[in-house]
Formats: structure tokens, sequence, C-alpha cells
């Protein structure tokens, strides 16, 4: 086995960038990136980007004859992938080529320090001998006619089938008395932040000329999806445009994102505000350009809006702060366009609770259209100051208390103009007939 390290530079498709893949003697591998401003190799977690591998990183296990595919099988140790698998010898390559047969087991019983398999090439009709070596890995020798004895032949790449590493679960002691403090928390109840997103992509989209749309992959789900920038809450919205396809980075290979994903001008503060990315880091970083110290300042990180519910508060508390004519229909326009739509069923639960109220009750997206002096005037509903002589009621009502000058009016009087101001509806069979 070769005691020097193994290098491999590739391109990563998760990453964007090229990778240095480092794979030691025992079949351990590492990912670095290497950074020109500063000069030196960062490493970098990525699951597809693994080393090559050769015969000479299996150990074998057991040697078994395959019923089904008619062939010899051998079980061995993949010191790469760190997992057990299925290899079949190809003669005409000298090669390795990995197979899957469901019903092929191990045999755990099997206590054999040393495995052999006798092969022939059908071209040379040389005979082969694939043994362990003194460090249990991979041997292949060849009979020599001249050396009349079997000779050593170098490692050659497997023809692989599986190309990730098993993912082997590490038990992390937690200290004492905080053993239940996390256990209620996961992912799906943790906000998606800004510092979870890979940017990968840029698009535009006709619903939304002004936007740009940047197509990012969660680091820890895998998840795609797109986000736009909103420029007067400096944060990221979620949308599911029609006509975009979020798995575009993953299927078409593309020219990466530049380090600066755009420049854009904020319409809160008027002040420019740069979009970056550090290739191999998770995290879109915001900069705002302050105009009194002349240099541009590192943003906190945000979540990210998701849902239309969200979406609403953020309007409110931007028309608090004067928001203008276009960053109100900029939220109009993204509305139906939100990952999750939440206000809408939360709308009809009210309007069922509600019941036969007289409260004339909104839309927010119809709300918005109105000042803030309309909408303290819309709580109390228009319908009470109407005359109540317009409505009709199966309970009688309390008659109304006679004005100073009514009062010397003759109680028949008052009693005939009630009977000419009333009246009700009654179906066609209490009609008089004529």
């Amino acid at each position: 086995m070769p005691a020097d390290l193994v290098f491999k530079t590739v391109y990563c498709l998760e990453t964007l960038q090229q990778v240095t893949v480092v794979k030691y003697p025992s079949g351990d591998f590492e990912n670095y990136s290497f950074n020109a401003i500063q000069k030196r190799f960062f490493p970098v977690k990525c699951q597809d980007c693994i080393a090559t591998q050769m015969d000479s990183d299996l150990t074998p296990r057991q040697a078994a004859w395959c019923p089904h595919n008619q062939q010899n099988i051998l079980f061995a140790y993949n010191h790469v992938l760190k997992q057990v698998l299925q290899y079949h010898f190809m003669h005409e390559t000298n090669s390795f080529c990995e197979i899957r047969c469901l019903d092929c087991k191990l045999d755990e019983d099997d206590n054999e320090n040393r495995n052999i398999i006798m092969a022939c090439s059908p071209s040379s009709k040389k005979p082969f001998l694939i043994r362990m070596n003194s460090e249990g890995r991979v041997q292949k020798m060849q009979w020599d006619i001249n050396k009349e004895t079997y000779v050593i032949i170098a490692a050659s790449e497997i023809n692989a089938l599986t190309t990730r590493p098993a993912v082997v679960e590490k038990e992390v002691q937690k200290p004492l008395g905080f053993q239940n403090l996390f256990t209620s928390l996961s992912l799906e109840d943790s906000p998606l932040m800004e510092s979870d997103l890979i940017p990968l992509h840029r698009e535009l989209h006709e619903a939304l000329p002004n936007a740009m749309i940047i197509l990012a992959k969660h680091k820890d789900t895998g998840e795609y999806g797109s986000y736009v920038f909103h420029r007067f809450s400096h944060e990221f919205l979620e949308v599911v445009l029609p006509g975009i396809d979020v798995f575009k980075p993953a299927i078409c290979p593309f020219n990466p994102l530049p380090r600066c994903i755009g420049l854009v001008m904020s319409t809160k503060t008027q002040e420019g505000i740069n979009l970056q990315h550090t290739y191999g880091v998770p995290g879109i970083q915001k900069y705002i350009y302050r105009r009194v110290e002349k240099a541009f300042e590192l943003m906190e990180d945000a979540p990210v809006i998701q849902k239309v519910s969200q979406l609403d508060k953020l309007l409110k508390d931007a028309i608090e702060s004067r928001i203008n004519e276009w960053d109100r229909r900029f939220i109009e326009k993204i509305r139906p366009f939100m990952k999750i739509q939440d206000g809408e069923e939360k709308e009809e639960r009210c309007s069922e609770s509600s019941g036969d109220e007289s409260e004339i009750r909104e839309l927010p997206s119809e709300s918005v259209m109105k000042s803030k002096g309309d909408k303290k005037k819309s709580k109390t509903p228009e319908v009470q100051y109407l005359p109540c002589e317009f409505f009709i009621s199966n309970q009688p009502s309390a008659p109304a208390e006679p004005k100073p000058a009514e009062q010397s009016k003759a109680p028949d009087t008052e009693k005939a103009s009630e009977e000419e101001d009333s009246f009700e509806i009654v179906s066609a069979a209490e009609l008089p007939k004529e």
C-alpha cells in the first residue's frame, strides 16, 4: 500500500468551487478549498466530493458464490466509504466492479483471516491470485512466466456504485442538568436564517420585474428555494414563482455566482446594500454603506420571511414607518407568491368564529389601500349610524323617545304615523284576493 498522500482536484457542485481532495494512506480523506486572497487552504464540508476508490482500499471479509448472478463475489470493507460492500473481479480489466445482490449476505461466523481467489485472464491466459497483504488490504498478483512466480500488480480504480460515505452518528454527552433542555427543539421549529442559505444562481421573473431572485440551498436539509430581497425591511422573502425551477442548480451545471451577488439601494435609509457570499461558506452577508463613516458595515443575520402573516405584519410596521408607494405595491405583488399562505386561512377561521357579527372585516390586501385614519374609522361599523326604520327585525324594538316638539301631538296621530312608516314582508298566500 502506498504511504504517500494522493491529491485530486474536482469541481464541487454543492459549493460551486474547485475542491482539492486529500487522501491519506488509511483511506480517509479531507476536502480543502484554496483562498487566493488569504493564500491558504480552508476545509470544505461536501458529501459528493470523495477520494478515488482503489482496490487497495478494500479489506476482504469473505469470498462467496452468488447463485443469482452466477459469479464470484467478494465481501470487502471499503476504507474510503467506511462500509462493507460487494465486489466482483473482472478478468478483462483486472479490476473490481461493485455489485449489489440483496439476497447474498455476509456470514459473520466465518473467521478466516485470509481469503484467496484464483482467477484466469481470458485474453492472456495468465492466472491471477487475489489475496490479502500483511496490512489486510486487497493485493493482486499475476503469474510471471520468466520469473516463474506471482508478482504484485499495481492497484486500479474500482468501478463503484456507492459514491457517499456511511454516516456515523456520534453520541454527544450533554452536561449534567441540561439533558432535557434541548429535547423539544428540532430543525423544523427553528426559523430559517440567512446564514443557512447557500446561494447558487440568480433569476428574473416577469411577475416581479424589478426584483432580484436568488436560488439557494439549505446547508443542513439540502432543500432548494427561491428568495427575494426586500429593500425596505432588509430581509429575504421565500417565494414560489411559476416557471422557475428551483432544482436547476442541481440538474444543470452553470457558472458560479460572483462574490458580489448584487448591489441594491435601501428604500428605507437611501443607502447602498451589498449582498455577498463566500465560496465554501454557507450564508448570505449583507453590507450597508454608511455615509458618515464612508465604509460598509456588516448587518446582522435575520430570519427569512416565509408566511403571509409575517408579510402582513411587516407591512403594518412599514406603514407606521411611512413606507413609500413603490414598496407597498411590491408587497401586494409578492403576497400571492409567498411559500406559506397562512393569511387567508386565518381570515376564514376568524370569519367563521365571528358568526352573525355586524362588524365588517377587511382583508389585509384591501386595508393597506387606506390611510391610517381610515383604519380607525373602519373599527366602528358604519351600519350603526343608519336609521333603525330601514331594518326589519322579528323582535320588537324599544320605542324611541319623542322630541320636545313632538310631545304636543295626539296619541292617535303618533300611532298613525308609525303604521305608515312601518312595513313587513308577507307571503303571496297572505295577500288579499280581489
